[in-house]
């Protein structure tokens, strides 16, 4: 279980910026191929954070996208309800970091206690909402998660072909 907390750590901090984490001296701070998590999930230090968390990254190009020229009213709203369900994943993706961070400096004895169980379950589930997305039970209104953006990012490359006019 700990192998595979730092292995959440490394791809949420990046595999340049996990030895910033307090991590248990036993345990390696990378397990996992350093090329495949360059560029963090997340960022923590947008002043010197480089290259910038991978979600943030995406934003800043979404945000482009909205304020170009020529870009379809469809794909500025589009662009607007991507960068929205990115926002939700980045805050889910975040808790997944917290709680991972509180596991790890657990002992083996104290991940299998009882009381570890309700961390472990929080963990699970906001990696899950990160994923799939969440329906809020009061509105039946989904945060979108990773699954939808996927669909939707493919909508952005879609255009009308137009016949030319010289003019």
């Amino acid at each position: 279980m700990r192998r595979q907390l730092i292995r959440m750590l490394d791809y949420l901090d990046g595999s340049q910026y996990v030895q910033t984490e307090k991590l248990p001296p036993d345990l390696p701070p990378i397990m996992i191929d350093k090329n495949q998590a360059r560029v963090a999930l997340l960022e923590f230090d947008p002043q010197s954070q480089n290259p910038p968390g991978y979600l943030t990254h995406i934003g800043n190009h979404l945000r482009e996208i909205v304020v170009s020229p020529g870009v379809t009213p469809e794909q500025k709203a589009l662009a607007i309800r991507i960068n929205k369900a990115l926002n939700n994943v980045q805050a889910w993706l975040e808790k997944v970091h917290s709680d991972a961070a509180q596991l790890i400096q657990m002992t083996p004895q104290q991940l299998l206690a009882p009381e570890t169980t309700r961390l472990l379950d929080d963990l699970f589930t906001q990696a899950n909402n990160a994923f799939v997305g969440q329906t809020d039970p009061n509105t039946d209104q989904v945060k979108e998660g990773v699954v939808q953006i996927h669909y939707s990012v493919q909508g952005l490359a879609t255009f009308d072909v137009q016949p030319y006019s010289a003019s």
